[in-house]
C-alpha cells in the first residue's frame, strides 16, 4: 500500500518547475480502528518552486469540504444498514414531516405554504438532489 500511495503522491504534486495537471502538494493519512497505517505528504506550500514542502501537517483552504465529510458518514451508516439511501429523512429527522414549502409570496406578502408530500430520501441529500418543485 505505501509504495502506490507513494507512487500517487509523486505522480499528482508539483515537483520542481513542474506543475501541468499537477496540485501543489497534497498529504495521505490512512487509518483504521489500530491507528495509522500510512502517512505520507508530496509537493509544496506555495507556488513559488523554492516554496517550502508541504507537511502532514500544513494548513491550507479548503473549500465545501463539509459534503464530502457527510457523504461519508452517511455511507458508513449505509454500510453498516443502521439507515438506508432510500429512507425517507421524514422518519429520521422528525421535525422535517412538520415543515411546510415556501413557494412564494402574495401580493399582500403573505406566504405561500405548501405541505410536504414528498420525502426527502438520504440519496438526495448526499446527492445534492433538488425533490421540491
Amino acid at each position: 500500500m505505501a509504495s502506490t500511495l507513494d507512487a500517487i503522491l509523486a505522480n499528482y504534486t508539483a515537483a520542481g518547475d513542474n506543475t501541468k495537471d499537477r496540485i501543489l502538494g497534497a498529504a495521505f493519512i490512512v487509518v483504521n480502528k489500530d491507528g495509522v497505517l500510512y502517512s505520507n505528504s508530496a509537493g509544496r506550500i506555495d507556488f513559488a518552486a523554492d516554496a517550502r514542502p508541504w507537511e502532514l501537517d500544513s494548513f491550507t483552504y479548503v473549500a465545501s469540504m463539509t459534503k464530502l465529510i457527510t457523504s461519508t458518514a452517511i455511507m458508513q451508516l449505509v454500510e453498516r444498514g443502521l439507515v438506508g439511501l432510500d429512507d425517507d429523512m421524514r422518519t429520521i429527522v422528525p421535525q422535517l414531516a412538520g415543515m411546510q414549502i415556501l413557494r412564494g409570496f402574495h401580493g399582500d406578502e403573505q406566504p405561500i405554504l405548501e405541505d410536504n408530500d414528498t420525502p426527502i430520501t438520504l440519496r438526495h441529500v448526499v446527492t445534492s438532489h433538488k425533490t421540491t418543485t
